[in-house]
C-alpha cells in the first residue's frame, strides 16, 4: 500500500533546470532494483525507519547502479546534529525543513538536491515508513563506479603508478584507517605524473631527515612545529603542483586539470603521510616527555574518580545508562595510544562514539523504542567522559599528550575530514569537564573536613 504525499513547495526540475515528469516511486527503476537485487538492504532500511531517497529516473543510468550508489541514498539520523544525516557509506548530508538535501562530508562534490515527493509504504508487520523522491542523485555516476573513481595512470616504463588492487583498497577503507602505503598510493594516483610524484617524495625524505636531526620542540610551543610542517607542505605544493617547473618530462597538462577536490585529496594524503613518518619524533620523543608528569597525575585522579563516580554523577541520563559500563567503547578507546597520525587517533574516537551509541540503541530496542534515540552535544560529552574515566582505569592512556597532538597536528581544513572536527572538540570539552569534576570533588572533600 502506498500513499502519495508530494511536497507542494518543490518544483519538479533537476539540477540542470529541466522539468521532470511526475512518476510513482513503485515504478522507478532505482526503487525496483533496490527491492529486488538489494532486498536485505531495503528491508533493513524499512525496519529501522531510515530515510530512503529515490532519484528521479531521468537523472541516472541504470547500468551504473551498484551497492555503493544505493547505500549513499539511505539516511540515518546523525547522533550529533539535528539536521544532519549519515548515509550507510558514512557520508554526511544536511536535510533542511524546506526539503533541500546538501552533501557535507564524504562526497567528491558539494551538491544540493530537493525532495519533490514522498510516498508512504508499509512493511510485512504493517509498520509505516516513508520513501522520498528527489530531483537528482547525491552521487555522480563517477562516484558510484568504485572501479573508476581513482584515476589510472601509467608510468613511462609502462608500469602502473597505482595498481587496481591499491585503488580498490583506497575506495573501501575509510580515511581514518589508512596507513602510509595507502596515502602514498593516493598521492601517486591523483598526481599521475611519475616524475612529479618522485620529486615530491624526494622533498619529503629530505624534510624528514632534517626535521629528525635538528628540530627541537619546546614544551608550550607545539604550534611552532605544526606551523613548520604546514609551511613545508604549502611551499612544496606551490612549487610542484600549483606552479610546476617547466621541464620536458613534467606533465603540466595533467596538473592543470587537477581540480580543487583532487588538490584537497592530495593535501590530505600529504599531511597524513608527513604526520606518520614524523610521528616517532613528534609524539614519542617530545610530547610524551613534555606531558609525562601531567598525564600521570591526570590518570591517577581519573582512577580515584572511577572508584566512586557513577554514570548519574557524570550527568548521563537514566535512559542512556549502560549496565555494562560501555565496556565495548572502553576497549576501543584503549587503542588511542597505539595508532599513528591525528586522523588515525580521531578514527579511534569516532569508533568509540559509535560503540557508545550502539549500546544505547540496543538498550532502546530491548525496551521496544523504535524511534531513533536523540543525543545532544551535552549527552555525548557526559557519555564520552564516563568512558574516558573507565578507559584510564584499565590502560595507561596518555590523554593530555594525545589531546595536544590532535589539537596541533590535525590539519582538517577540507570537506573530506570536516566530520572529524566534532570528535576533536568533544575530547577537549571532556578534558575541561573532568577538570571541573576534579575541582568539585576537591571542594566536597574540603567541606567535609571543615
Amino acid at each position: 500500500v502506498a500513499k502519495i504525499c508530494c511536497l507542494k513547495t518543490m518544483a519538479s526540475v533537476n539540477n540542470d533546470g529541466n522539468s521532470l515528469a511526475k512518476e510513482k516511486v513503485a515504478q522507478n527503476p532505482f526503487f525496483q532494483i533496490l527491492r529486488k537485487n538489494y532486498n536485505e538492504l531495503y528491508v533493513l532500511a524499512a525496519k529501522r525507519g531510515w530515510k530512503i531517497l529515490i532519484p528521479h529516473s531521468n537523472t541516472f543510468q541504470m547500468s551504473l547502479l551498484n551497492e555503493n550508489f544505493f547505500k549513499s541514498h539511505i539516511l540515518q539520523s546523525s547522533p550529533y546534529f539535528k539536521e544532519e544525516y549519515v548515509t550507510l557509506n558514512g557520508q554526511c548530508v544536511v536535510l533542511k525543513e524546506n526539503g533541500s538535501i546538501t552533501t557535507k562530508t564524504g562526497f567528491d562534490r558539494h551538491v544540493t538536491v530537493y525532495i519533490i515527493g514522498e510516498e508512504l509504504f508499509y512493511d510485512s508487520n504493517f509498520k509505516a515508513y516513508t520513501v522520498y523522491s528527489i530531483n537528482a542523485p547525491l552521487l555522480s555516476m563517477q562516484e558510484s563506479n568504485t572501479s573508476s573513481t581513482l584515476p589510472h595512470f601509467t608510468s613511462e616504463d609502462g608500469g602502473d603508478v597505482a595498481s587496481k588492487h591499491d585503488a580498490q583498497v583506497l575506495q573501501t577503507s575509510t580515511i581514518e584507517h589508512k596507513n602510509e602505503h595507502d596515502w602514498k598510493m593516493l598521492m601517486s594516483s591523483a598526481i599521475g605524473d611519475v616524475s612529479v610524484y618522485q620529486q615530491l617524495m624526494k622533498e619529503v625524505d629530505a624534510f624528514q631527515t632534517q626535521f629528525n636531526r635538528s628540530y627541537v620542540m619546546i614544551k608550550g610551543y607545539s604550534s611552532a612545529a605544526s606551523k613548520r610542517i604546514e609551511e613545508f607542505r604549502n611551499t612544496t605544493f606551490d612549487q610542484l603542483l600549483l606552479h610546476p617547473p617547466k621541464t620536458r618530462r613534467s606533465n603540466k597538462k595533467h596538473l592543470r586539470k587537477m581540480d580543487q577536490n583532487t588538490l584537497e585529496k592530495v593535501a590530505l594524503a600529504f599531511d597524513c603521510y608527513l604526520n606518520s613518518i614524523l610521528f616517532d619524533r613528534i609524539f614519542d620523543t617530545f610530547l610524551v616527555r613534555h606531558f609525562k608528569t601531567e598525564d600521570e597525575a591526570f590518570c591517577n585522579r581519573l582512577k580515584l574518580l572511577q572508584k566512586t563516580l557513577t554514570q548519574t554523577h557524570v550527568g548521563i541520563k537514566t535512559e542512556f545508562q549502560s549496565a555494562l559500563n560501555f565496556q565495548c567503547a572502553v576497549q576501543q578507546l584503549s587503542f588511542l595510544n597505539c595508532v599513528k597520525t591525528p586522523i588515525n587517533k580521531l578514527g579511534v574516537l569516532k569508533e568509540t562514539f559509535k560503540r557508545i551509541r550502539d549500546e544505547i540503541e540496543r538498550k532502546g530496542q530491548q525496551q521496544s523504542h523504535d524511534e531513533p534515540i536523540p543525543l545532544t552535544t551535552d549527552d555525548n560529552i557526559c557519555l564520552f567522559t564516563f568512558v574516558l574515566i573507565q578507559a584510564a582505569s584499565v590502560s595507561n592512556l596518555l590523554i593530555l599528550t594525545n589531546n595536544e597532538y590532535i589539537k596541533y597536528f590535525y590539519f582538517g581544513s577540507n570537506h573530506h575530514t570536516a566530520h572529524l572536527g566534532y570528535f576533536r572538540a568533544t575530547l577537549q570539552a571532556s578534558i575541561s569537564f573532568l577538570y571541573d569534576l576534579f575541582s568539585s570533588k576537591q571542594k566536597s572533600v574540603s567541606q567535609n573536613i571543615y
